[in-house]
């Protein structure tokens, strides 16, 4: 890639395996969306039952770690009838909140919203979030683990990369001002 009259010819490399896996995550995210629609056109009395059941679960967090079924089932007893909870992960424990969060499910969807409205009151001494379990919030990260920095890519050689961005980007087109690449004497 050579820019207007200048003797410095730059090569261009574009990584484009992150930009792949997305595109991969969302096509298995699609496939197991059409099986579901599949599988609910084949039976749509259970299809119904199962997003009834769904519409009535609500996620509890900020449990106290030793909180116990009948805890969850007195807090939640103006809300409506509770089906069923269940804590993730206490095979090994039995019966108990060890991760601090657990799945509550009502009878009816109107209980399950009843039981949103606690979100935010005081358990145990804690702060209770209580939503519907279908909403998952989507945290700050994009789900890598590579921590809080902004901008990963950046390395010693200073602005290679933002002038490889902009350069990309087109800014180069509209007679942006760019640093330069080379060394300094």
């Amino acid at each position: 890639l050579k820019l207007g009259a200048s003797t410095r010819s730059y090569e261009v490399r574009v990584n484009l395996r992150s930009q792949i896996e997305e595109l991969e995550r969302q096509q298995r995210d699609l496939m197991r969306e059409v099986q579901s629609i599949d599988q609910d056109a084949a039976d749509p009395v259970q299809a119904a039952k199962r997003l009834a059941k769904e519409e009535a679960t609500c996620f509890v967090g900020g449990l106290e770690y030793d909180t116990e079924k009948a805890d969850l089932l007195g807090l939640f007893q103006d809300c409506g009838h509770v089906e069923e909870v269940r804590f993730p992960g206490q095979q090994e424990v039995g019966g108990k909140a060890v991760k601090g969060i657990a799945f509550v499910v009502f009878d009816s969807a109107m209980a399950a919203r009843r039981a949103c409205g606690l979100s935010g009151e005081m358990f145990k001494g804690r702060k209770l979030k209580v939503a519907p379990a279908g909403e998952r919030s989507k945290g700050k990260g994009d789900g890598k683990g590579k921590g809080k920095t902004e901008n990963r890519d950046d390395d010693a050689r200073g602005g290679s990369r933002q002038f490889l961005r902009d350069m990309l980007d087109g800014k180069w087109e509209r007679g942006v001002a760019l640093p330069s690449l080379s060394p300094e004497r």
